[in-house]
């Protein structure tokens, strides 16, 4: 996309916005940190990123480890964990701290 955007009163498409951003059209004294997959980030141009911050997911063992500290009773810690191996979204969701 190589429309370019100045003016934060305009109203424009949210790829324009974003592109305008990153590369210092809009807000140039702005910092911005933004969240996305690794093969999105790879269409980010290397000259437009100044730090990359990887948020990596929980291991098995530390999803166990927080489900046990986080309910007193052992027991139903272990019945929580049972569950959530039985649901695939909700296993994945405990992958990412973002959830």
């Amino acid at each position: 996309n190589n429309k370019i955007c100045t003016d934060v009163t305009k109203s424009t498409s949210v790829d324009v916005l974003l592109t305008n951003l990153i590369r210092g059209h809009l807000l140039p004294s702005a910092r911005i940190w933004m969240t996305t997959r690794p093969e999105a980030a790879n269409q980010i141009p290397a000259e437009c990123v100044d730090m990359v911050t990887e948020v990596r997911g929980f291991t098995d063992p530390q999803k166990k480890e927080y489900f046990m500290k986080r309910f007193k009773e052992e027991e139903m810690a272990i019945k929580i964990i049972s569950h959530i191996k039985t649901s695939r979204s909700l296993y994945i969701m405990c992958y990412m701290p973002l959830f």
